[in-house]
């Protein structure tokens, strides 16, 4: 196992390691759901954070670090692009068939409607997700919605979430060479579009997702107490039961009918998503590597540099 620390430590103080017998009770599964389409959609307030500050609708600020904090355990970010961008774009062009053009262009501002807009474009209901920003979330250990802006505050989440992926990489039952698990192998298996989002729905064929996942909740758990007397409560730790990646949201609700859309994207996209100008049936994704990022803009809509990555780590 190889640990690169590629971020900044915000804390001059090694951290140590704290250790209790407490246990955390999240259960998962590396298994995919579906609790089927959606009937209705719902709007994203949090998507105005991620256009370009200079947008009529953006309330994102002009600083090239955005100013929200969540911090996550990812893989397949920055995605292969050299595999992914031609089939992605491919069948987000196909989505985009599904829904009424009015909701895939953006429309000139109602200022009547919304003074406080000023004039230009306003967002298309519909954002779909640029390639780049395609990802797997392995965990979620502090959600960007916490809201949490205190620069103290930060660092010590950032300093003790960074050393329970640190040792939780050093389990036993992590993923690695010795194990015979030193690759993660992504295939997708299925897409929806729920209420908030869409999601493409993968398989991790080697089962090494699952024990990651296992690996940070046990460390975790392992640390409840400790992780309180510092003021950080673990039960922010989510750790998500299917294994996915987001391509939709929306910016205000769609004027396309709900079913309708639903009734379009069985018919028009997912009989076509395992073929040859799609996703294919024997396209397989590999990845040795997962990085633990600062999310200073939502939805991973930021570069991989290190202002955003605190810490990567190999499988080989």
């Amino acid at each position: 196992l190889i640990v690169f620390v590629l971020g900044f430590i915000m804390s001059s103080s090694k951290p140590s390691l704290l250790t209790t017998t407490n246990a955390l009770s999240k259960g998962h599964s590396n298994k995919p759901i579906n609790d089927g389409p959606a009937n209705f959609f719902e709007a994203d307030p949090e998507l105005t954070k991620i256009l370009p500050p200079q947008h009529p609708s953006s309330t994102a600020t002009t600083t090239t670090k955005g100013s929200e904090f969540g911090l996550l355990a990812v893989t397949l970010w920055p995605p292969p692009l050299d595999i992914l961008r031609e089939p992605y774009n491919t069948f987000l062009s196909c989505v985009r068939d599904c829904f009424d053009k009015q909701d895939i262009l953006a429309q000139p501002h109602d200022v009547a409607k919304d003074s406080s807009s000023g004039i230009g474009p306003a967002a298309a209901a519909v954002y779909m997700y640029p390639p780049e920003c395609l990802h797997v979330t392995i965990s979620t250990f502090h959600p960007f919605t916490k809201r949490t802006t205190d620069k103290s505050k930060q660092a010590v989440l950032m300093e003790q979430w960074r050393d329970i992926l640190i040792h939780a990489s050093q389990r036993p039952e992590w993923p690695s060479s010795r194990n015979n698990k030193n690759k993660l192998k992504f295939r997708i298996c299925g897409a929806q579009i729920g209420q908030k989002a869409g999601i493409l729905l993968w398989e991790e064929l080697t089962g090494a997702l699952h024990d990651m996942r296992n690996c940070i909740s046990r460390e975790t758990a392992s640390r409840v107490d400790s992780l309180a007397k510092v003021g950080i409560d673990a039960n922010t730790l989510m750790i998500p039961n299917i294994v996915h990646s987001t391509f939709l949201r929306f910016h205000h609700v769609p004027i396309s009918k709900c079913e309708g859309v639903q009734a379009k994207f069985s018919n028009l996209v997912l009989p076509h998503l395992f073929s040859d100008d799609m996703f294919g049936s024997d396209l397989v994704v590999e990845t040795d590597q997962i990085r633990m990022v600062c999310e200073w803009t939502p939805y991973m809509h930021i570069p991989c540099n290190d202002d955003h990555v605190l810490l990567e780590v190999s499988l080989l």
